[in-house]
């Protein structure tokens, strides 16, 4: 079996559903309408409301899908993934 890169190398994911994305300063916000597949996960994502300035609102909420393939992860780091996607589905 292949050795794949660590989830972290591109993507860090918070237990909460925050995401840092590798030379990206912005932080998004997994959304409950994410979902899972047997192939992977659709992440519905958000750029978080601290990226947004206030005054100008020079930043907007744009909703954004990211899929990404099951078999790209660890399975250590695919399972922590589902298990956010789980976490936000239940709130």
């Amino acid at each position: 079996m292949e050795n794949k890169g660590s989830f972290n190398h591109f993507l860090t994911i918070s237990s909460d559903g925050f995401i840092k994305i590798k030379n990206d300063s912005l932080t998004y916000q997994v959304q409950a309408t994410s979902r899972l597949s047997f192939v992977g996960c659709w992440l519905d994502i958000e750029l978080a409301t601290d990226n947004i300035n206030p005054i100008n609102k020079t930043k907007s909420k744009v909703l954004t899908e990211l899929f990404i393939y099951k078999d790209s992860l660890s399975e250590q780091d695919y399972a922590r993934l589902v298990s956010v996607i789980n976490s936000l589905a239940n709130k």
